[in-house]
């Protein structure tokens, strides 16, 4: 059996533009999965310790963090280590850098990781998505290219 492809989707469904990392992560999960690849999907509120040791325990082959963002005019890919993945998005306790440098020393994880981020703009009580977000969610079909090329280069 090949290792998964882990999506870790991150936010409140019930704070607005906070869910859409919750949202994409599974959209995105089920369209690789439609291409055959094995994926796994962990939702978090916001990133904590425990879970560098829920990635180890999957050994996954790629690990993708989906967040919303707030100041983005698109959604973006960039590695889980480089500097925009190290500042923690609004109140999360740990960034995605953070997890990974605890899941690399820790538990000896070897996999590499990218941030997804996707525009935010209403980040208030509620359910449902802002509009620039909602268009932002409607094409993430696109990112999935990327996704594959990511995973095939390790860029």
């Amino acid at each position: 059996m090949s290792t998964p492809i882990v999506f870790v989707g991150i936010g409140n469904s019930l704070r607005r533009d906070d869910g859409a990392g919750l949202f994409l992560a599974t959209r995105l999960a089920a369209l690789l999965s439609d291409y055959g690849l094995p994926v796994e999907i962990i939702a978090v509120q916001q990133p904590a310790p425990e879970l560098a040791e829920e990635l180890a325990d999957l050994s996954p082959s790629a690990i993708f963090f989906v967040d919303a963002a707030v100041g983005l005019t698109a959604p973006i890919v960039v590695p889980a280590t480089g500097p925009a993945a190290a500042r923690p998005g609004g109140s999360h306790h740990l960034s995605p850098a953070q997890v990974m440098h605890l899941a690399r020393h820790l538990y000896k994880l070897t996999a590499p990781a990218w941030l997804i981020q996707i525009p935010g703009v209403d980040f208030g009580h509620g359910e449902g998505f802002s509009t620039a977000t909602q268009q932002s969610l409607n094409r993430a079909e696109t990112l999935v290219q990327t996704i594959l090329d990511c995973i095939r280069t390790g860029d």
